[in-house]
């Protein structure tokens, strides 16, 4: 059955690493549009310090992935847009919860989209 633009909900889901993030600035303007034309944004946005080490991030990446299931599960989302930053789910660079976050995400059975901002790490800056 395909369902009305209206009857949609869409999860949006990411995390910042800074009071100034590009990032949640375009998924603030994308779900903005999509709202214009009648579909539902649900927010599930992590704060991530940058100061934290590879423990305290891992905890808060915990701690988010149980938000998400939660809001899944009582939203009966029809996508998840997932906006990646290698700045917020990496250690120096390299992405240390994507695996974790990525087969998260693949158990909801949910139809998933990805924005890859700053997917690459320049070494050496």
């Amino acid at each position: 059955m395909i369902r009305h633009a209206e009857e949609r909900t869409l999860v949006m889901f990411g995390a910042s690493a800074a009071p100034v993030c590009g990032v949640r600035d375009f998924s603030t303007r994308l779900g903005a549009a999509l709202e214009d034309r009648g579909v539902r944004i649900v927010y599930v946005w992590s704060e991530i310090e940058p100061t934290w080490g590879r423990a305290d991030r891992t905890h808060a990446v915990a701690k988010w992935l149980e938000r998400l299931a939660a809001v899944v599960k009582t939203e009966c989302p029809a996508w998840i847009v997932w906006h990646y930053s290698v700045f917020t789910y990496g250690h120096r660079g390299l992405p240390t919860q994507v695996p974790r976050v990525a087969s998260r995400l693949s158990h909801f059975g949910v139809p998933l989209i990805g924005f890859l901002h700053e997917f690459a790490y320049p070494f050496g800056r």
